[in-house]
């Protein structure tokens, strides 16, 4: 797992399934478990100023990464990045950089704000990581278990541009299934990606099913993706819209987290 102080997950927190589908329809399942030292999360937090990264990606559409936060049997709450950013093709008449932002989560607001960088990119100016909350900000969030209701907005002089997400709150020995979606779910990377704007969907035959019998055997899906953040919207209608009580199955709800570039 990565994202906000992975560094101080313990081994054996929590054992996650990858699977994708081999082109003989075959299941590569391989399990994993995440390994963590205090020196390298000591390292990152001491060389964290605030300052907004250089040298980013410029963002041309809004989009934003779903968070999983873990809570351990101590009861400390550990989770990914929060990565958004907002496009430039929202912003055309108004500058985005220095831009405030707020969380919400569950329609309530988070006490801690982030701040537009250069390209569009969301980073926190205090804290332990350009991306990261702390245990006791989280803690402030009051997450229920499972999927949370998160956005992004962004505030303008007379408007405020919104980017939706999700949060997920999991026990540490919840197992999880992560799985890609193009060429795993969809039959491959161009149809999964075109077709769904022709309202055509493209997915490997019985793969919804599959999953909708995973998930109620009690793991929990997580949609790993090499497409951009600016492709989370469209991504996230297809997988759970689209592909939504066919024949009785539907792909469980989970988080789906893009590439950042």
């Amino acid at each position: 797992m990565t994202g906000s102080e992975p560094c101080k997950m313990p081994r054996k927190t929590m054992i996650l399934i990858f699977v994708g589908v081999l082109s003989c329809g075959l299941i590569l399942v391989l399990l994993f478990t995440h390994s963590a030292s205090q020196p390298e999360l000591a390292k990152l937090t001491a060389e964290y100023d605030g300052s907004c990264e250089e040298k980013v990606t410029e963002a041309l559409a809004n989009g934003a990464n779903d968070v999983i936060v873990v809570r351990k049997s101590s009861g400390q709450l550990y989770s990914t990045g929060w990565v958004g950013q907002i496009g430039k093709l929202h912003s055309l008449f108004q500058s985005r950089k220095g831009r405030e932002v707020t969380i919400f989560v569950n329609s309530v607001p988070a006490r801690v704000r982030m701040t537009v960088c250069g390209g569009g990119k969301f980073q926190f100016l205090h804290g332990p990581g350009p991306r990261t909350l702390s245990a006791e900000d989280l803690e402030e969030l009051n997450l229920k278990p499972g999927l949370n209701e998160g956005r992004y907005e962004v505030s303008f002089l007379f408007s405020s541009e919104v980017i939706h997400f999700s949060v997920f709150l999991y026990d540490e020995d919840q197992k999880l299934v992560v799985t890609d979606i193009d060429g795993t779910i969809t039959k491959s990377d161009i149809r999964g990606q075109v077709l769904p704007h022709l309202g055509i969907t493209s997915q490997h035959k019985d793969v919804v099913e599959l999953f909708h019998k995973i998930d109620k055997n009690g793991y929990r899906i997580v949609y790993l993706t090499a497409r951009s953040l600016a492709q989370d919207e469209g991504t996230k209608d297809y997988l759970f819209e689209m592909l939504q009580n066919l024949d009785g199955y539907s792909l469980p709800p989970g988080p789906v987290l893009f590439s950042p570039t």
